[in-house]
């Protein structure tokens, strides 16, 4: 998929129905691209609220996604959290041979769930949201391979978390 025209915004809407990240209809503009070859920041934002999908509702990141700055501003649907990380979520942008620089999970609130997935390449920022697990029976081995967490990190729900790059 070409680069779209920078700066890209996009903001969940939730209108196909399927609960998926990687489906563009759920997007006012679509999916969130690889930032990969991006040299600055904010050019590549998500945004998860209950702007537009005003009902509780759960997102499925399924698969390779990428996204550099993304926001979180949900109300968790009972029983489940409003984001559920199930593939893997990159978050790099300019990378080059000798390092890349690392995106933004900001959690405004609702909960994003790693439920067996890998979140990699982000600083979070918990600001009100929370960055939770899944159980390890149920989901295996969450993994993250981040910068740093701004907040305290709670691993708790019969969780394993797997540090795949040994940063915080």
């Amino acid at each position: 998929m070409p680069t779209p025209s920078l700066p890209f915004s996009t903001r969940w809407t939730g209108a196909a129905g399927d609960g998926l990240w990687s489906s563009a209809g759920n997007w006012t503009n679509g999916v969130p691209f690889d930032p990969s070859s991006l040299t600055t920041d904010q050019q590549d934002v998500a945004t998860i609220d209950n702007t537009v999908a005003t009902s509780p509702f759960s997102v499925a990141i399924t698969g390779q996604q990428f996204v550099q700055d993304l926001t979180v501003g949900a109300i968790d649907p009972a029983g489940q959290a409003a984001i559920s990380l199930q593939g893997t979520l990159g978050e790099a942008y300019n990378i080059t041979p000798t390092g890349n620089t690392v995106g933004s999970l900001t959690l405004q609130s609702g909960n994003f769930e790693v439920d067996g997935g890998l979140l990699q390449s982000a600083q979070v920022v918990q600001a009100g949201g929370t960055l939770t697990f899944g159980s390890q029976a149920r989901w295996g081995a969450d993994r993250l391979s981040l910068d740093f967490i701004v907040d305290t990190l709670v691993v708790g729900n019969a969780s394993d978390v797997v540090d795949v790059a040994g940063g915080y």
